[in-house]
Parts: structure tokens; C-alpha cells; sequence
């Protein structure tokens, strides 16, 4: 998937779900703006993670024609939590869950089986290999998001430009997060390509 302005995208998804269930659902504020309750999981705290949340939650102080009330949740890293959050906001009838990072957003896709609830992820390398979507150009269903797959062979032209005599590549990855493993697969096809031996190491 190519990157996407993810507030545009997560403001499209969010009308076109709750046009499922009616606007006369929403609670208008005294204004006639209507109110659209968001739940957001994130992972755990992280700078990038962090970033992830603060743009969405900065993209949409700034419209105009609606309001949004967030609830923001921390799994702490831990994949149970985040299934309960996720679980916690479909019982809240939440307009939209947003997901930062793999397992929140593994969590999201599975709470929100077989009802109209919207899910925008981010921080996903790919969409496809976690599970979350039958594909990443065209997602279809009610999930959809951005990915933040890193520039590989980029990474390894540099290396091998600025550590010119460099052998093997070390590299350490979550074997309990699909996307980290899928890295390692990519950064071992290409290695060989400059010269690399790939040293791995799950923790």
C-alpha cells in the first residue's frame, strides 16, 4: 500500500460506516454537529507509535463539520489487553476503532467480526501477511489502513556504502510480531545482492 494522508483516509472510512447504522444515531451537540465516538488502541508507548496517534488525533481537531469524542488505550505490549480494549469498544458501539501497530490491529479485525464497526490501522508493514486485509490495494470490508514498511534495500545500499568491508548483518526481530519475521525474510533475499550474510536472532 502506498502511505496516504491516514487522516483522510480514517475520516472517508468513519462517515461511510456510520451511514451503515443511520446519522439519527449520533448525538448532536448544541451546535447540530454530530459527536462520533473513536477508541484508539496502541500497542504500546512508542515514539513512532506515539506519532501514529498524535497525527490522527491532530488531523481531526481540525474539522470543522463534526466532532469526535477518543478514547485512547494502552495494551502495554501485551496482546491480551489489546483483545480486551478491542472487544471493550465493539461493547461501546464505538463509530471507529483506529490500530496502531500489528497486534492491536489483529485485535481490532477479530473484535469487529460480523458487525459494521470500521477499522483504520497504522504502523503495519503489511496488511496482507498480518491478516488484516485480503489485499492491500484494494482492502474491501469495513478494515482498511497505512503501511510503514521500511525502504530494505535502501537500508542495505547504505550500509554497505558507508561500511565498505562489512560481512554479516545482525539482526534482531519479535518472533511473536508476523511482520517483524516478514522483515528478516525480505532483508535475507536481498542480501546477497550486496554482499550480505544475515545474522538473525528472535527474542
Amino acid at each position: 500500500m502506498k502511505k496516504k494522508l491516514l487522516g483522510g483516509l480514517a475520516l472517508a472510512l468513519l462517515l461511510a460506516g456510520c451511514g451503515n447504522s443511520g446519522d439519527s444515531d449520533k448525538e448532536k451537540t448544541d451546535d447540530g454537529k454530530k459527536t462520533y465516538k473513536i477508541g484508539i488502541i496502541q500497542q504500546m508507548e512508542h515514539p513512532a507509535l506515539d506519532s501514529a496517534r498524535e497525527g490522527l488525533e491532530k488531523y481531526l481537531k481540525g474539522k470543522s463539520d463534526a466532532k469526535f469524542e477518543i478514547t485512547v488505550k494502552n495494551a502495554q505490549g501485551d496482546n491480551g489487553t489489546a483483545d480486551t480494549i478491542a472487544k471493550q469498544f465493539v461493547s461501546e458501539d464505538v463509530d471507529l476503532i483506529y490500530s496502531i501497530a500489528t497486534n492491536a490491529s489483529q485485535a481490532a479485525v477479530n473484535a469487529t467480526g460480523g458487525t459494521d464497526i470500521p477499522v483504520v490501522f497504522n504502523a503495519v508493514t503489511d496488511g496482507v501477511e498480518a491478516k488484516l486485509v485480503t489485499s492491500n490495494e484494494k482492502p474491501g470490508g469495513n478494515v482498511t489502513g497505512v503501511s510503514d514498511a521500511a525502504p530494505l534495500e535502501k537500508q542495505l545500499e547504505m550500509i554497505r556504502e558507508l561500511l565498505p568491508e562489512a560481512k554479516k548483518i545482525g539482526m534482531i526481530y519479535n518472533i511473536g510480531e508476523v511482520n517483524g519475521k516478514l522483515q528478516v525474510k525480505q532483508v535475507e533475499k536481498l542480501a546477497s545482492k550486496y554482499n550480505f550474510k544475515i545474522v538473525k536472532k528472535g527474542v
